[in-house]
């Protein structure tokens, strides 16, 4: 059966869910496969009219059924899924349809962590941001880093979830406090980029479940409203014009507002960071961050360092901006990224988390702000001490690497 036409009351990543699926065309659809539907369609939490309509054009096992919908930003293709429905793979839509539209439905991956405890989690440490940033005297970025990380861990505790879900749960917490939309839109941009012969041929797939989640939030439009080019061109001008929705952003759990115009966590300037990573701004958390999850959640150091180079050349070419200390950062930020991936994907994922903040201490302002006690920290240090020392991570030596991942099919 083929699901035909417009296709648009589907959310985005539904629709891009249900089209991965590999369903074999020739025979009837079976119960394996219309759990995957099901899945596919629960990636928000809950069952709308629209998806329940859905369930009910593949129960009618019909050619060439069209749904039309409202013009969207996205273009779908014909959606299949099977020649026919068997009798188990009926029973097992119509279970779920017996739900109806709007029901929401705990993610089963969550244990015990339901939506609203996760809503809660983000806006608490939302609060815990800004009276860290307000304190007197303020107290320095990677403290407050170190600090922000640790209320995040905490949030989770003696919940009954997987030990890896709930490092993806903070990572994801601080992603939303941290960065905002840019959590959502650079993630999508780099899904965007697979299967495009350029940059990614596979794509690890916790990138997916990060977006899965997120949509499971509920959290507002991810898009700058102004439109791509109007922020590129005039980031702060565009801010201005969509107060609502920034303000949206702000009351979902987004602190860190420093790279629109407006004031950053850092009230120090930057000035206890690492001298290589101080870039005299009230932002350098945001920015360094944003490398940091996109290297955790990709686990994808090369395409994630290639990136900072083109955003640090835009800065030069396109703003009169882009500096050393900014390029320096977001390779700390992707080692430090990538490090926390190794830790969550190893043998003690649950009691690794635990290190998460002495590591973020000793990462970007050394040693002297954290444990010096703690074996990772110190480890960390070095390590980042070290690199920072190689010529080869210098923004002008790294072009050439940049250059051979961007356009490989020129070489």
């Amino acid at each position: 059966m083929t699901i035909d036409g417009r296709i648009t009351d589907l959310a985005q990543e539904v629709y891009q869910n249900l089209k991965n699926l590999k369903i074999d065309q020739t025979k009837p659809l079976d119960q394996e496969n219309a759990q995957k539907i099901i899945d596919s369609l629960l990636i928000d939490g809950e069952i709308d009219s629209n998806e329940a309509d859905l369930i009910d054009e593949i129960l009618a096992s019909k050619n060439n059924i069209e749904v039309s919908g409202k013009k969207s930003d996205f273009s779908p293709a014909s959606l299949s899924f099977g020649n026919g429905v068997s009798q188990e793979a009926q029973n097992t839509l119509l279970q779920i349809k017996k739900m109806g539209p709007s029901n929401s439905v705990q993610p089963r991956e969550w244990g015990s962590v339901t939506i609203e405890d996760r809503k809660a989690n983000i806006k608490s440490l939302q609060l815990y941001a800004l009276e860290m940033k307000n304190s007197t005297p303020p107290i320095s970025a990677p403290e407050l880093w170190s600090k922000l990380t640790q209320k995040a861990i905490d949030s989770y505790q003696g919940e009954n979830v997987s030990a890896t879900k709930i490092n993806d749960f903070v990572m994801q917490d601080l992603a939303i406090v941290i960065l905002g939309p840019n959590a959502i839109s650079r993630l999508n941009q780099y899904d965007n980029l697979v299967g495009d012969g350029v940059l990614i041929e596979n794509q690890d797939p916790l990138v997916h479940q990060f977006q899965n989640d997120f949509a499971l939030l509920g959290l507002p439009e991810s898009e700058h409203p102004a439109g791509v080019i109007s922020a590129l061109w005039d980031r702060n001008k565009a801010i201005n014009e969509n107060s609502n929705w920034l303000k949206s952003w702000q009351d979902n759990g987004w602190a860190s507002v420093g790279e629109n115009g407006l004031e950053g966590l850092d009230k120090n300037n930057g000035h206890d960071f690492r001298p290589e990573i101080n870039d005299q701004t009230d932002n350098q958390i945001f920015h360094t961050f944003f490398y940091q999850y996109l290297a955790y959640v990709t686990n994808d150091p090369g395409t994630i360092n290639a990136g900072s180079v083109i955003h640090e050349l835009a800065g030069v070419l396109l703003e009169g901006g882009g500096t050393e200390e900014d390029h320096n950062a977001s390779m700390v930020g992707t080692a430090v990224g990538i490090t926390l991936r190794q830790m969550r994907d190893g043998d003690k994922p649950l009691s690794d988390l635990n290190d998460w903040p002495a590591i973020t201490g000793a990462a970007y302002g050394g040693t002297k702000t954290t444990e010096q006690n703690n074996p990772r920290a110190l480890a960390m240090d070095q390590a980042i001490t070290e690199m920072l020392k190689d010529d080869s991570f210098s923004i002008v030596n790294f072009l050439w690497g940049a250059e051979n991942m961007l356009f490989p099919k020129a070489k």
